[in-house]
């Protein structure tokens, strides 16, 4: 299995948090999972179970585009003012 910790929608040129991109922390999530050798068309599959964490004033996101067993929580608030944070974990 592998574990990839918190994915906040962090933009890397920039280094500036794209608030209301739930895209983009699972676009890191996918780039975590394939530098361990799994295969693009194969990342959505390899995943197991899926946390997504939103914080008080974002809204929820919807459930149909999210790969593997989903957990949403509402947590106070997350790293560099972020409005989402994805943690997964995929069969490797």
């Amino acid at each position: 299995l592998l574990f990839v910790s918190g994915q906040i929608p962090l933009d890397p040129p920039t280094m500036r948090i794209e608030q209301q991109s739930l895209e983009l922390c699972f676009d890191h999530a996918f780039s975590v999972i394939q530098s361990q050798g799994i295969k693009p068309d194969a990342v959505r599959k390899s995943i197991v179970m899926t946390t997504i964490l939103v914080a008080n004033d974002a809204p929820f996101p919807p459930s149909q585009d999210i790969s593997g067993l989903r957990i949403v929580m509402r947590v106070q608030s997350l790293p560099r003012g972020a409005s989402y944070e994805v943690v997964c974990v995929a069969s490797t």
